[in-house]
């Protein structure tokens, strides 16, 4: 599929998850339906997505499963997939700084302190 890179509704910048699937929704003219259909998530999942509310008042959190039930339901690359996850999962991008930059665990967790993030090697996982 082809973008026009002038059209500013897909240059947008999205700062969410819900906000990058109602982008791709947009980009590749599904509908709520189409994408309920071809993900067999159900209509509550789907809706909470799209609203990015989980109806307790709070912004909707997907699971893994859920985030690439979405990437498959709206045929992404591998990119755009990344692009998702790293949205839905911001510690992800930390994760990934972490190993590129070979910190130990105790860089990795200032580091991971700096950002808001919960530590690694926490007895609360355990």
């Amino acid at each position: 599929m082809t973008i026009n890179p002038q059209n500013n509704n897909y240059n947008k910048e999205v700062n969410s998850f819900s906000d990058s699937v109602k982008k791709y929704l947009k980009i590749k003219k599904m509908t709520q339906a189409d994408l309920i259909r071809k993900s067999m998530l159900t209509r509550t999942t789907v809706s909470r997505i799209c609203r990015n509310s989980n109806d307790k008042g709070s912004t909707y959190q997907p699971t893994d499963r859920i985030v690439m039930s979405v990437c498959v339901a709206l045929g992404l690359d591998s990119k755009e997939t990344k692009e998702l996850f790293s949205l839905a999962f911001p510690y992800l991008k930390c994760w990934d700084k972490i190993i590129a930059e070979k910190m130990n665990i105790d860089q990795a967790n200032s580091f991971l302190y700096d950002e808001g993030l919960p530590l690694l090697g926490s007895p609360i996982d355990e």
